[in-house]
């Protein structure tokens, strides 16, 4: 059965992301300021968990481990020169002005996952495979569809609960905790 696909997450959640960051940035009370950072941890955890996804999808086994190295110090590398450069940014001007920058970030990102991230599921591999195995090329403008690969059979309930019961898994509640 095939799957809806990972590129709706990126093209999702970045721009939600970016609002939630531009909430945070005119909130008027403590209130609106933790609900806009809570909804903006929701955003931002669900571009980063489609990106193990699409490297499986995209990459052969042996290649993988070296390329979700590379995903995990960028995100470590985040994790600590980000506070190091939005302290510096609070302390010359404001947190709000952070909060701005993150959401100028968010929408940057987005621009360039809007181009760059492709539907990946069912990455044909083989290059010895007979052209026409490979099914009708598709333009730019089909390709940056949302609709490419969709499937009109998937269960969105089902597709839900699944990632949900992934949650029952130790080592994946214990990183979304962290």
């Amino acid at each position: 059965m095939r799957c809806v696909g990972k590129r709706p997450v990126y093209l999702m959640s970045l721009p939600l992301l970016a609002v939630t960051n531009i909430w945070s940035y005119k909130a008027t009370s403590f209130n609106s300021l933790l609900a806009a950072s809570i909804a903006s941890g929701f955003a931002a955890s669900a571009g980063d968990a489609a990106v193990p996804a699409v490297v499986a999808d995209l990459f052969f086994v042996h290649g993988r481990g070296t390329l979700m190295m590379i995903f995990h110090m960028a995100l470590s590398c985040g994790f600590f020169l980000g506070p190091l450069i939005n302290a510096y940014v609070v302390q010359y001007s404001s947190w709000r002005t952070g909060c701005l920058w993150n959401a100028i970030a968010s929408f940057a990102t987005w621009a360039v996952a809007i181009l760059t991230v492709h539907e990946s599921s069912y990455f044909h591999r083989d290059v010895n495979a007979l052209e026409s195995s490979f099914g009708p090329k598709t333009s730019l403008a089909q390709r940056l569809g949302l609709t490419l690969e969709y499937n009109k059979e998937a269960n969105f309930f089902k597709a839900f609960a699944g990632t949900v019961a992934v949650v029952a898994y130790p080592p994946v509640l214990w990183a979304g905790l962290t």
